[in-house]
């Protein structure tokens, strides 16, 4: 059943390749009585390895297998030791650090996030890794290092701790950040929400944002923000101007005496009267009593405040528990023409 493997001719770089289509042969064949003998298995193989490179190494590997015992001798070890003296004489012996090189090099390219999985898995095999080791997770978190983003966001928790956990949480986040890119994209106004507002505010005499008048900021007109910056000391003659109230009669400047703002005398909280401090108090001591009160039921259930964050935060968490396929579906859909997101 089925068109044999092509004619293996000794080129190292489709020796992979030959051994891949004789499997499959193998396993569509499954059921044909003759092939269940490993010995028949390896007589098929060499018959389909030809060529002045390769006929030396036949003719040794058949006047190996014409010594075995066609009963006692045909056990599955007979294909394997097969299968391990074709790869040592004719896999590339580089193939694998080659693989290991361009794992090592291996970056992730933004939204490409199936191709990158795809091609490093495709290099794990090659590289003979296993994909459950924490070698092999190290090495896909190396791909994603110039995206310090991507890495915030899975070591938050819950924390992954296997390669497949880990590669869903990525697809599940790239997937994430498609959506608001393209929310981004038919809404060219649309800014992430910033938690601290005075990071938009003007620093020192630097030239104002949009929304912000011109302003000169000295020491005498800097904004409280701005007590802890370096600000230029007000020169001007308006910052030795006295602010106290003056009346101008003849050549004299009389200064109005308005007495200053003095702290009210303190009271006693045990017998409220002035003088002293409850602590100095000789008064018997009053009892304190301390009111405890619980919090009604309703108050509970209040739903929290609505901002641009906690609303982008649910949606995205919707987001996350639909499939992949429906993801891509939702994400092609909203790059189309439709501008109601609900209809989306």
């Amino acid at each position: 059943m089925g068109s044999l493997p092509r004619i293996f001719d000794g080129d190292r770089t489709k020796a992979d390749a030959f051994l891949t289509e004789f499997l499959g042969y193998l396993m569509l064949n499954h059921g044909v009585p003759g092939l269940k003998s490993p010995i028949r298995q390896v007589a098929l193989a060499l018959m389909l390895i030809k060529g002045e490179k390769v006929d030396l190494w036949v003719r040794n590997m058949l006047e190996t297998l014409r010594r075995l015992h066609p009963v006692h001798h045909n056990v599955p070890a007979v294909w394997n030791n097969f299968k391990r003296a074709f790869k040592q004489k004719f896999m590339d012996s580089t193939s694998e650090l080659q693989a290991r090189n361009q794992l090592d090099k291996l970056k992730f390219h933004y939204p490409d996030i199936d191709g990158h999985i795809a091609k490093f898995e495709d290099l794990i095999v090659k590289a003979n890794y296993n994909l459950a080791s924490q070698e092999t997770i190290n090495l896909f978190l190396k791909g994603f290092s110039h995206n310090r983003n991507l890495l915030d966001k899975v070591f938050s928790p819950p924390v992954p701790e296997t390669y497949e956990n880990m590669k869903q949480c990525m697809i599940a986040i790239v997937k994430s950040m498609q959506l608001v890119n393209s929310i981004a994209q038919n809404a060219p106004n649309f800014q992430p929400f910033q938690r601290n507002n005075q990071s938009q505010l003007p620093q020192g005499n630097q030239q104002p944002t949009q929304g912000y008048a011109p302003r000169q900021v000295n020491s005498s007109n800097a904004p409280p923000w701005m007590r802890n910056m370096p600000v230029p000391m007000d020169t001007s003659n308006q910052a030795c101007v006295p602010r106290q109230n003056q009346q101008a009669r003849g050549n004299a400047v009389q200064v109005d005496q308005t007495p200053t703002w003095q702290c009210p005398p303190q009271k006693c909280f045990n017998c409220n009267k002035e003088g002293h401090f409850q602590a100095q108090c000789r008064a018997p001591k009053k009892a304190q009593i301390n009111s405890v009160m619980d919090e009604p039921e309703e108050m509970k259930s209040i739903q929290q405040a609505l901002t641009p964050d906690s609303i982008l935060d649910n949606a995205l968490t919707m987001f996350n528990r639909l499939p992949d396929q429906l993801k891509d579906d939702f994400i092609q859909k909203y790059k189309g023409e439709s501008q109601n997101f609900q209809d989306v």
